[in-house]
């Protein structure tokens, strides 16, 4: 009675991993190319140009993207099948990406079309825009600082232009010298000061929105960067590594 028992265990512990099994192996998306290629994939994100799957039976690990141009059909695990549409981005594309398909970011009307770029442009954009946004960072600092040192040099002249060993003639120049460089630095550090504040602002505006698109694609972009430095006291290389919060 015992060795039957054992036996009805095992037998049922057989079935229901075969069971599982099978169940397992259903529950797989069949992505059809165009070449009628079959890829068996568990499908994470559909996007309106793209889509990321991972391999069977692989949870862990980074979505692979595939663009729905090469795309026939996808048989989903639960029986429904979708039909790709032709191709028709090229079409749908705003005429500033096919006058310039390689740099399309350089136009005003990207940033409101990214989901017809795909990943590699929208990468592309989220660099560009980044580097804008030190270059206008760098102009408000330097041009600032360039305008106060301005203000000082113009200050520092009229204090000159008082002092009693300096005749009216030569007092007459520092003053109207040291106005003059006051004048200069004040325009030169609140226009440099507000057209790279304005410009950053824009640009990190746009690196948000493209940031934004490529996690909704499931690409999450490392805030860690590599920055090699040189000393030329000590004449030593050193390579460090910055986390931005």
């Amino acid at each position: 009675m015992k060795a039957f028992s054992k036996n009805y265990i095992l037998l049922n512990l057989f079935l229901l991993l075969g069971i599982t099994v099978q169940a397992q192996k259903i529950a797989v998306d069949s992505i059809v190319l165009k070449d009628s290629t079959v890829i068996e994939a568990s499908i994470k994100i559909v996007t309106d140009v793209s889509i990321f799957y991972l391999k069977p039976n692989s949870a862990l690990g980074t979505p692979i993207e595939l663009s729905k141009s090469e795309i026939a059909k996808i048989i989903y695990a639960n029986g429904e099948v979708e039909l790709m549409a032709p191709d028709l981005s090229p079409l749908l594309k705003p005429n500033m990406a096919l006058n310039n398909p390689e740099r399309p970011w350089l136009h005003r009307e990207f940033i409101d079309n990214l989901a017809y770029f795909d990943t590699n442009e929208v990468l592309g954009a989220k660099a560009y825009y980044q580097n804008r946004m030190k270059t206008f960072k760098n102009l408000a600092i330097i041009t600032g600082t360039g305008g106060l040192a301005l203000n000082l040099f113009g200050v520092g002249l009229i204090v000159q232009a008082q002092k009693s060993d300096v005749d009216i003639f030569q007092g007459i120049f520092y003053v109207i010298g040291g106005l003059s460089a006051f004048a200069t630095g004040t325009a030169l550090g609140v226009t440099g000061t507000i057209i790279g504040a304005r410009k950053f602002h824009f640009n990190k505006k746009n690196a948000q929105t493209v940031e934004k698109e490529l996690q909704r694609r499931g690409i999450v972009g490392s805030n860690f960067r590599f920055k090699p430095s040189i000393n030329p006291i000590s004449k030593s290389f050193q390579y460090g590594v910055i986390y931005e919060f």
